[in-house]
């Protein structure tokens, strides 16, 4: 695997906010530090049914990191990905996104998987970590 980036270089980068999905392999999320995230990520069924979906839509993703605080200059990766969507209520592919994530339909919800935002101006202030 390449060079991945963590998602607060990420969001530097393209200078907006920006989506990071999480998987828990099943766990709930507790803590993006949490033991859970050492899990193999690469046999998610969780994962593997968004990234079709992803892929299907039209969607743009990447594998990246999650934000890497102070003294965190390496981690390994735990199958973090950024969508590449902006943050904004009136875009078709955001609300298909939140409507995935959110369907009540028991046979698709995905435990264990979580949305999140990176702030642009809290990615700045993390700069001092590249």
């Amino acid at each position: 695997m390449s060079r991945i980036d963590s998602i607060d270089a990420i969001a530097r980068h393209l200078q907006r906010d920006v989506l990071m999905l999480v998987f828990c392999h099943g766990r709930a999320i507790v803590s993006l530090r949490s033991e859970a995230m050492h899990l193999p990520w690469e046999t998610d069924p969780a994962r593997a049914r968004l990234l079709t979906w992803l892929e299907q839509e039209g969607i743009a993703w990447q594998c990246c990191l999650p934000f890497l605080l102070d003294g965190f200059h390496e981690v390994p990766y735990q199958g973090h990905i950024f969508i590449d969507i902006p943050i904004q209520s009136d875009d078709a592919r955001y609300q298909r996104l939140l409507a995935r994530l959110n369907n009540t339909h028991e046979d698709e919800v995905e435990d264990g998987v979580g949305l999140f935002v990176m702030r642009y101006a809290t990615a700045l202030q993390n700069l001092r970590c590249e």
